[in-house]
């Protein structure tokens, strides 16, 4: 991969969110690509510390997140070892980490290694 290649590639970096100001909360939206999204909230009707409206919403502890796919019902498939799609009270470290998971296992690579597997698999049976 060219360093052309990798600065081309999208990463998310949580000081870049351009957040809304809804009612009593903040929203931001970000988009990975294949349809995969972050839903990050805070304010007063959220999973947020604290649970108020600030002027700012980079002045949070810790933030509300839904992770948004179609196709992906559990977040155990994209290697976020949680029980369901919405993640309360984490930190910005904490969403950059998720983040940095979900970009490892977009559907397409997670499609792709498994095709890999696969044909591993494949070649194996010859080999027997």
């Amino acid at each position: 991969m060219s360093w052309e290649d990798i600065l081309k590639q999208k990463k998310f970096n949580f000081d870049n969110l351009r957040f809304t100001k809804e009612n009593k909360s903040w929203a931001a939206l970000y988009d990975f690509g294949e349809d995969v999204t972050f839903s990050i909230v805070a304010g007063s009707y959220s999973y947020s510390t604290p649970r108020e409206s600030l002027e700012d919403p980079m002045e949070y502890e810790k933030y509300e997140v839904m992770l948004g796919h179609p196709e992906i019902s559990e977040p155990q498939e994209i290697g976020i070892m949680e029980n369901t799609m919405v993640f309360p009270y984490k930190t910005k470290e904490e969403i950059t980490e998720y983040a940095r998971k979900v970009e490892a296992n977009l559907p397409s690579k997670l499609k792709q290694n498994k095709q890999k597997k696969n044909l591993g698999r494949l070649v194996d049976a010859f080999k027997e």
